[in-house]
Parts: structure tokens; sequence; C-alpha cells
């Protein structure tokens, strides 16, 4: 029997006092029972990014190009297939209401007898209905039953039944989002502080740059990365000066800050001249005694797996999907936008981001080789008072959402 089948809550309890509490045990890291667990609580109740499509060539050739995604959603009743943690969805967009049509998100399978609905990768067909071509459902655009040959006259409820699953659908930029049950909070309690924070960025100039591997499968659980991005104590060892991360920021300087199912770092940068104008951001991030120190950059976490990268060249956006059944492996999707083309070109000498993930990358495979002997499954480690608040915060509320799964 595995493991996690024999664990109770208080078994990987994380007291809400840092100076108490443990670290989740080894084996939530490397056990599928423990996974699936996950699967079943924590991604069924938060809001999910949904992947971009997969682009090829030469990106940066192609400044202009937009995500085919959204260029297909923006014709009434069109739709795009999308998988996400193994399973099959679509979007579609609706005919109403008149002049900004909603759009809906709605499982691929038919609820009739589980035929996939829509089959390929885009339905550009501008239709106003949803057919399944395996008996001859019939719904709506918002997922509403219409007809069945099989119920020539259903009553209330066999025509809920036969009704799509939609599921809670966000917009955020040209980023959606996505809870694939009923979710925890609104999606406001997950981002609504991040959009107060850049209320002066200007984000309708952003462009979004496609990159030539958005999409990678690195070692490591999906906590391990997560674990690792909230945890500021490793800068000065894994991004270590000179010519690292650590190098560039002014250390003493920095912040977390923790706002409901977010979380943010951040710190003023050694060079003012590598930092934010300080109109772009609200007036708490400017040190009165030194008006003129700039923000290196604002480093947003929102719970679970989402990683916002403000930076004075724009948004780099992270996502640590679990892959179901391989606790050991992690999707990583990274998506860039540009608002300062300049900037942007200097990103690895000044920002240092190619460089900071070859580091984090090749630390999170060191952690995942010494966890894969599996030899100590309830071992727990600690947290610094002052210093890990990041992934003292992220234990405790992967250990609320599993645990409350468990009742």
């Amino acid at each position: 029997m595995a493991l996690t089948r024999l664990l109770a809550p208080e078994d990987f309890y994380v007291d809400p006092d840092i100076r108490k509490a443990e670290t989740l045990p080894m084996l939530a890291l490397w056990d599928p029972d423990f996974l699936a667990l996950e699967l079943a609580t924590i991604f069924k109740k938060t809001w999910l990014c949904v992947p971009k499509p997969i682009f090829r060539g030469a990106p940066e050739n192609e400044p202009e190009r937009k995500s085919t995604l959204l260029d297909i959603l923006e014709m009434r009743g069109n739709a795009v297939r999308f998988s996400l943690l193994n399973e099959s969805l679509f979007l579609k967009r609706d005919f109403n209401p008149k002049g900004a049509p909603a759009l809906h998100c709605f499982s691929n399978l038919c609820p009739h007898a589980f035929y996939p609905l829509l089959q390929q990768e885009t339905d550009e067909s501008r239709s106003n209905l949803i057919r399944c071509q395996q008996h001859g459902l019939v719904a709506e655009c918002d997922g509403r039953f219409r007809s069945h040959p099989a119920f020539p006259d259903p009553d209330d409820k066999t025509q809920k039944q036969l009704s799509l699953t939609e599921y809670p659908l966000e917009e955020w930029g040209d980023s959606l989002f996505i809870c694939r049950g009923e979710p925890i909070g609104k999606f406001q309690d997950f981002l609504g502080e991040v959009q107060n924070t850049l209320a002066h960025v200007p984000f309708e100039t952003f462009r979004y740059m496609p990159q030539l591997e958005e999409r990678r499968l690195l070692q490591g659980n999906w906590k391990q990365h997560a674990w690792n991005y909230l945890d500021s104590l490793h800068i000065g060892w894994i991004h270590k000066a000179p010519n690292g991360l650590q190098d560039a920021l002014e250390m003493a300087s920095y912040q977390t800050e923790f706002h409901g199912y977010s979380c943010l770092q951040w710190a003023y940068a050694k060079d003012s001249a590598h930092g934010f104008d300080p109109v772009n951001l609200p007036a708490r991030f400017r040190d009165p005694q030194h008006p003129e120190k700039r923000v290196f950059a604002l480093w947003w976490f929102v719970f679970p797996n989402l990683a916002l990268n403000f930076y004075p060249w724009g948004l780099s956006i992270n996502v640590y999907m679990p892959v179901p059944d391989n606790p050991g492996q992690t999707e990583f999707l990274w998506y860039h936008y540009v608002w300062n083309a300049q900037k942007y070109m200097n990103r690895e000498a000044i920002w240092l981001s190619a460089q900071v993930d070859l580091e984090d990358v090749d630390a999170m495979r060191r952690v995942w080789e010494g966890l894969s002997s599996k030899s100590e499954p309830m071992k727990r480690g600690l947290f610094g008072p002052e210093r890990e608040r990041g992934p003292h915060w992220f234990h405790r509320l992967v250990y609320e959402l599993v645990s409350d799964g468990q009742k």
C-alpha cells in the first residue's frame, strides 16, 4: 500500500507559527498518491493559467505575432481545444451578449456517453451550436442542452444532466485562467493585489514575445520549483556574486509580502539605472531617506503555481505545472511580454533571466537526485523564521488544501 494512503493530516501538518513549523515530509515530493491528492484538491480549487499554443521557428523575428488561441477566439462561435493536467477541454466564444460575447470553457467530453466534442485543435466555423458526432447531442454556445435524438422530450433533470460541464473562466490581459472545480476564492482574491500594485504600469503597451522554449519538462516535483522561487535565502548561494543575481540586488532591502493567495518579493537595484521608473509603481516602493533608489523587480507568486516577474523591460510569466502520474517532473511554461524593447534586449546582461533560470534548474535537479533514494520518507526540514517566510506560507497552503480534501 502506498504511504500516503496511511497518512493522516497530522502527518504532514505545517504549523502556522513559522518558529514551530516543519516542512512537508520528503514523500510529499515524490509519492504519486500525494500528487493525486494535490490534483484532486489544490488543482481543482484554484485558478490555473491556460497554456498558450506551442510556437516554432524564430520568434524574435516576428515581434508582432499574436497568440493564435486569442486570434481564433475573437470571432463569435469559434472554439479551441486544449489540455490541462491530462484533461481535455475546449474554449468556445458565445454569440451573446451582443457586442461583447462571453467566452466559455467546457469539458471536451459529451455528457451523454463521453465522446470528444471537439476533435480537431480548432473550430473556426463560427457555429452557434456545439454538436457531438457520436450520438447527435446538440448544445447551445453556453453549454445548455438543446436536443438529442434519443431524448425527444427530456424533463428538467435530463436536460441538466445533458448540458455541458462548464468551468469558471477569467481573462487577465491576453492570459486565460480557469478553475476545474469550485474555487476556494474569487479570481480577485488571487490576482487582485497584483493588479493594484501595477495600476500605473501601461499594460496596454505590453506586447507578447513568443519564445523558442515556452514549454519544457524539468526534473523535480512542482513544489520544489515553487518553493525555490519563494526562497530568498538561496540567492546568496545559488545566484552568488560576482556576476550573479546577488550582485545586482541591494539584498538588505529585500522584502517579502503576503496578500492572501499571493506573495510579493522585491528589492532595490544596486544600480538605480536598472530599476523601475518610480512613476510606474505606488509610492510605498520609494525610500524617503534615499529617493534615488529604484526597485529592481517585482516577483509575484500566485498560489499554487504561477510566477509573475515584472521588470523594467516587461513581464515574464512562469507556470510550474505538475505532470500527472510523475511527481518527479514539472512542466515549465514561460511567456514574455515586452513594454521596453531596448531594455528587453539587455535582459540577460542586467536582469540575468537565462542565467538565473539555468542555476535554479540545476539546483532543483540536484535536490531531486537526493530525494530519489526515498530513504527517509517522513523526514522534514525547517524554516528560517526571518528569511524563509515565503516557503512557509506556501507549505502551509498546500497542507490546508490537501488536508481539507481528506476530511
